[in-house]
């Protein structure tokens, strides 16, 4: 009696089966004997809890509705925490992920290796960003939100006072409610003065209240206002167009000019303008005496 092709499929799938199972647990059992693997286990608690464990060593031990995935992530005694990456930590209502990643704050998310989003509300991502001010935001490789509102965007852009805004590589805002934007912009300077604006590549605001605008614009003390690529200030100065330069309380408007204390220079050179105006009236006054 002939086997019947039904009969001939089945034994196939069966025994192809059979070999499946055995290579897999031969495979499995050859990748623990050389420790290139540990088996891991995956455990969704459904409604009595909601968490969902998934990785060696993952934790979500006396949590509700938390998340840990990875190589022992940490989301226990929580609530709504999500840990995913090895060795990442989530506290309540708060997001981590990445390897070595903390998120350690109500409604902080961290994102990316070794992150740190150390208060409420606090937001980091990238490599080593950190954002340690509640509310504060730092986004870039090793960006720096250290105080609260603070703002960092950039690869190690530092926003290192109350509600300073740092935005470019490199850029720096060390003065409460200070601001830079641009490539190595500095506003606050080493002493961290507060409500200065430097905007630019290289821009410096180092005075109180100063504002720097340009490539390599100064600002250097207080009070002072430089406009223009290499515009250059001093106290309560005001320098305007490139490579211009007031003294302190003076003002210089245009492209090289200079002003003096108390005194106000205009043109292509503020210098030079002076003599030239004298020449021209000379030559007038020649003109109607002919």
């Amino acid at each position: 009696m002939r086997p019947s092709f039904a009969a001939t499929a089945r034994t196939r799938k069966a025994l192809q089966f059979a070999l499946l199972s055995t290579a897999s647990f031969v495979a499995l059992a050859a990748l623990i004997s050389a420790g290139r693997a540990t088996p891991f286990f995956c455990d969704d608690t459904g409604p009595s809890t909601f968490n969902f464990t998934c990785g060696s060593n993952a934790l979500t031990a006396g949590s509700t509705a938390s998340t840990a995935v990875g190589d022992g992530p940490d989301a226990q005694n929580a609530q709504n925490a999500t840990a995913i990456g090895a060795s990442a930590t989530a506290t309540s209502f708060a997001t981590a992920v990445g390897e070595e990643a903390r998120a350690i704050g109500s409604n902080s998310t961290s994102i990316g290796q070794l992150s740190r989003a150390n208060a409420g509300d606090a937001t980091a991502v990238g490599q080593a960003a950190t954002a340690n001010g509640a509310s504060s935001t730092a986004v870039g490789q090793t960006a720096h939100a250290n105080f609260s509102q603070a703002s960092a965007f950039g690869q190690n852009a530092l926003a290192l006072a109350t509600q300073a805004t740092a935005v470019g590589a490199g850029s720096q805002a060390s003065g409460a409610q200070s601001s830079a934007f641009g490539v190595n912009s500095n506003a606050g300077g080493a002493a961290g003065n507060a409500g200065t604006t430097a905007i630019g590549q290289g821009a410096q605001a180092d005075g109180t209240n100063g504002t720097a605008v340009g490539q390599v614009a100064h600002a250097n003390s207080d009070n002072a206002t430089a406009i223009g690529q290499g515009a250059t200030t001093g106290f309560n100065a005001t320098a305007v167009g490139q490579n211009a330069f007031a003294n302190s309380a003076s003002t210089a408007l245009g492209r090289n000019s200079a002003g003096e204390r108390d005194r106000r220079r205009c043109g292509w050179n503020g210098r030079n303008n002076k003599r030239q105006q004298r020449g021209r009236g000379r030559r007038g006054r020649a003109r109607r005496l002919q």
